[in-house]
């Protein structure tokens, strides 16, 4: 669930479950991830305006972050819902940015806490509920 680029390193859900993957991948259910950016250099305030306009990338509908932090002068912490393609590295280029790292911190309310690279966990059952309330797979809403 949840694609990374060979370069990009972070949170991914694995499930055999391919209603809950089809639902949580869909726009429609608006599931939040976050990212930890860092660019090849420091943003500047009118990049910082247009992220927050939203960003052509070349699709029907402009590019937009629900919400992002600036951490320090080249890295950014942003947070999305569509999940396209690339998105992330299309934003920023468009802004006229590399990303030099991409590390998805967040998917949903599930974070990478306690875990180094490379290591995983299984979901306990109260989350694995949690995520299908999300995508109203089931009655507990």
């Amino acid at each position: 669930v949840g694609r990374l680029d060979k370069d990009t390193e972070g949170l991914l859900l694995l499930t055999n479950d391919g209603e809950l993957t089809h639902r949580l991948t869909h726009p429609r259910y608006e599931i939040p991830k976050t990212y930890r950016v860092r660019l090849d250099r420091s943003l500047t305030p009118e990049a910082l305006s247009r992220l927050r306009e939203g960003i052509d990338i070349g699709e029907k509908r402009p590019a937009t972050v629900d919400s992002f932090e600036v951490i320090h002068n080249q890295e950014i912490r942003v947070t999305l819902h569509e999940g396209r393609k690339r998105e992330v590295k299309r934003i920023f280029s468009e802004l006229g940015y590399r990303v030099v790292y991409l590390l998805r911190e967040r998917y949903a309310f599930l974070d990478l806490e306690g875990l180094g690279t490379g290591e995983w966990r299984y979901l306990s059952d109260v989350e694995v509920e949690k995520l299908k309330q999300l995508v109203r797979l089931s009655h507990g809403n």
